[in-house]
């Protein structure tokens, strides 16, 4: 039996089939995407996460991890991520566009999606961000409400597990390439929290502090 997935206006509805009973039904109201570049001393990364749409307190609704991929190499990174982008629906995807080695990576995943015509994905440049001190307190607070769903044997639950407060302040992607990422997904939370796409004419799920 094979978990679907399919579009019911913006939400992604996810089935999950269940023998001798009725599939359980999850549904996403939003998905964004955070991109880590490979570099010589860490590999490519990247994460998907859906806005789930159950209440769990007033405030906060949970996040899901729907995939992870860690990539030495950039042209096969790009690939899984379109194939991945495709089948999660993710549009909004956040990284680091500031240096000339974090440009050219993304010029190669351009160049891939001009390819592929897939004119849905959108990178958004998240570099301005040194520190992750706000997104890490928000993290804190989805686990003490249980709003944060990420399998225990992935790399982001090992280098959460790992990550300490002195490590937020700058360089975090060096050792902690998947727990930087996701922190970008948090921050554009933060700064851009999802609201209805009636109640915008443009939910790009971009914040103030994404130029």
């Amino acid at each position: 039996m094979k978990t679907s997935k399919f579009l019911d206006r913006y939400n992604l509805v996810v089935e999950i089939p269940r023998k001798n009973r009725a599939p359980i039904q999850r549904i996403f109201m939003d998905r964004r995407g955070a991109i880590v570049w490979p570099t010589v001393d860490n590999p490519g990364y990247y994460c998907i996460f859906g806005l789930e749409d159950i209440s769990v307190t007033h405030t906060y609704k949970p996040l899901a991890m729907m995939v992870e991929v860690k990539e030495q190499d950039l042209q096969k990174m790009c690939q899984k991520l379109i194939r991945d982008a495709e089948e999660w629906k993710c549009r909004n995807w956040y990284a680091n566009l500031h240096t000339t080695d974090e440009m050219m990576a993304a010029n190669e995943l351009s160049q891939y999606l001009r390819r592929m015509r897939n004119t849905k994905v959108q990178v958004h440049d998240a570099s301005e961000w040194s520190g992750f001190e706000e997104a890490m307190q928000r993290v804190h607070t989805l686990l003490e409400v249980e709003a944060l769903e990420i399998p225990d044997r992935t790399v982001l639950f090992r280098q959460l597990d790992e990550i300490e407060a002195e490590d937020l302040k700058s360089g975090v992607e060096r050792k902690f390439y998947a727990a930087a990422a996701f922190m970008h997904i948090v921050t554009s939370y933060i700064l851009s929290p999802w609201v209805k796409p009636k109640k915008q004419r443009v939910n790009t799920g971009r914040g103030e502090g994404y130029r």
